[in-house]
């Protein structure tokens, strides 16, 4: 036999390593996991001046029928890898348990065999064990146990026909490679209709997948169904390392209600969604955060609506490093239905739309209640229409990226820009003009430094509106210095009677009738007073681009009267 000091040293022990025993005579092999579940009671309670019971020589059971069977005397068994202990109380609550096995003719109410596994020295993690084709019950029964904290789900594909509900202060642990699946019949108990529901405060859950499997597709708006969610009233929740898909209403929720009363909050973290109609949705939430979240469009038979969507007066909402990419309506939508949205941050996030029609990186939509305190720092907003539409808005952005058709909207808005880059151009179609920046109504954007840049025709500006620009800003094209005429003509026309009317035709060339500015004035040929009108009054009217008409209401003209005008075009 080889000296002790020959031996090649182990390496880190797992707790999987074996030792040999002595067991009813003969030798035999335990693992280290199960030797340190049974002897650490005994060394706790030695540690307390309790020797404790020693146990039997021999309580290795081999089928759940031994275990059953197994006389509550011998105080401990060892079944199915794990060290089993009687414990004496009511154990009635917990009858669906795997891990509570009653003994034979011994009533729940009395006692029961409970797992005593190395990992699970004490009640708060429990492991599920798959059974059944639907393990959403089986669940909910571990987590509701009082004296559990985290449930465990082992990796694979796990079916549910109803909601798994996360009750407050208790985790649900998934595999990186665990798969919750919506069953296509499943079922809203109690109006929940999410895969999974963090029900009260600091309730969590993390890794693995959620996949709703389009339940509720083509079934209309009142048979959506999400993926996880936070109640209303549930702050300080936790979702981590998560990926939630396939959801025909809102992949990741906080669903707080219209009365703002009890605005819940979760924490969000490496959150991946896919395939969702709105995939990120803090409704009437407070103090929420997401970090490093992405989103992406899915196979397409889910339309996106918004990857991002601030909803019914939420505030103190924070997006860091957030990510997504795809076809949706809108990318970041915040929209402010029941109250304004307060304190909204989007800090070095990155959208961009696939090349479609109408689509807004960055929206506040008209027509709702708008942003106080809007905070868009760092990141880039792409689309082919408009980057950053902006209504009813107070707030800022410092070093934002903007590319679309138009870069930046402010209607009735007040943003300030620091250091920001507004690329902008026509757009593919050449359907319309793109535009730097612009304002509409009472709408104000200050712009220093950084670039705006405009690519298009020659009637494409950097700015339009009450845009003021710093002098340390780029501006492709540059802005003109005072009045800047593009084109000048000057001609006659005769007049034509029309009743008691006059009217003529001019035919001039230009690119755009809101930059015309046209003069006008008749001239008598010969000498003498006109036709009884000291101040004729003349209007005019573009019949079609090139064709412009004048009329000159209750005078004639004759022959004798010609019609001078003169058309300047601005740049």
């Amino acid at each position: 036999m080889a000296k002790i000091t020959d031996l090649t040293v182990a390496n880190a022990l797992t707790g999987d390593e074996h030792l040999p025993i002595v067991q009813g005579g003969a030798t035999k092999r335990v693992t280290m996991n199960a030797f340190r579940a049974l002897i650490v009671p005994f060394l706790q309670n030695w540690y307390r001046g309790d020797p404790g019971p020693t146990g039997p020589s021999n309580n290795t059971r081999t089928t759940i029928a031994a275990l059953k069977a197994a006389s509550p005397s011998d105080l401990t068994s060892l079944y199915d890898g794990s060290l089993w202990a009687w414990v004496p109380g009511d154990h009635s609550a917990r009858s669906a348990d795997p891990d509570v096995i009653a003994g034979d003719g011994i009533a729940l109410t009395t006692g029961a065999w409970r797992r005593r596994s190395a990992d699970l020295l004490n009640d708060s993690t429990r492991t599920y064990v798959p059974r059944g084709d639907n393990h959403a019950a089986a669940i909910n029964a571990l987590l509701a146990l009082p004296d559990v904290r985290t449930v465990i789900l082992p990796a694979g594909l796990l079916w549910i026909g109803q909601s798994i509900i996360v009750p407050a202060d208790k985790t649900l642990k998934l595999q990186p490679d665990t798969v919750l699946r919506a069953l296509p019949d499943f079922a809203m108990v109690n109006q929940l209709n999410g895969g999974v529901v963090l029900a009260g405060s600091r309730a969590a859950i993390e890794g693995g997948t959620i996949d709703m499997n389009k339940r509720g597709l083509g079934m209309g708006s009142a048979n959506r169904y999400n993926g996880c969610m936070v109640l209303n009233g549930a702050r300080d929740c936790l979702r981590t390392d998560l990926v939630v898909m396939n959801c025909t209403g809102y992949a990741v929720y906080d669903s707080g209600n219209d009365d703002m009363q009890s605005m819940p909050s979760s924490s969000n973290t490496r959150i991946r969604t896919l395939n969702s109609q709105i995939h990120f949705e803090p409704q009437g939430a407070d103090g929420t955060v997401y970090t490093d979240c992405h989103a992406a469009d899915g196979d397409g038979d889910i339309p996106c609506l918004s990857w991002y969507h601030p909803l019914v007066g939420s505030r103190n909402i924070r997006f860091v490093r957030c990510t997504a990419y795809g076809i949706a309506a809108a990318g970041v939508d915040m929209t402010g239905n029941i109250a304004r949205l307060r304190n909204i941050e989007l800090i070095d996030c990155d959208i961009e739309m696939a090349p479609q029609a109408a689509t807004v990186a960055l929206a506040a939509a008209p027509g709702w209640l708008g942003v106080d305190g809007l905070i868009v720092r760092g990141g880039r907003y792409k689309t082919t229409y408009i980057a950053a539409a902006l209504s009813s808005c107070i707030g800022t952005m410092t070093g934002v990226r903007l590319e679309g058709g138009n870069a930046l909207e402010a209607t009735d808005s007040v943003i300030d820009c620091e250091g920001c880059h507004a690329v902008a151009g026509s757009d593919p179609q050449g359907t319309a003009i793109g535009r730097g920046v612009l304002t509409y109504g009472s709408g104000r954007v200050r712009w220093n430094g950084g670039s705006i840049v405009v690519s298009g025709p020659p009637e494409t500006t950097a700015t339009i509106g009450n845009v003021r620009v710093g002098a340390d800003t780029r501006l492709v094209p540059a802005l003109p210095i005072g009045f800047i005429a593009r084109n000048q003509q000057l001609g006659t026309a005769t007049f034509e009677a029309d009743g008691g009317h006059s009217f003529a035709n001019l035919f001039p060339v230009y690119t755009s009738i809101a930059k015309v500015h046209l003069s006008l004035s008749i001239r008598r040929l010969t000498d003498g007073y006109g036709p009884g009108r000291a101040a004729p009054e003349m209007t005019w009217v573009e019949i079609e681009n090139g064709f412009l008409r004048v009329r000159v209401t209750g005078v004639v003209y004759g022959s004798d009267y010609r019609l001078h005008w003169h058309l300047i075009e601005a740049a």
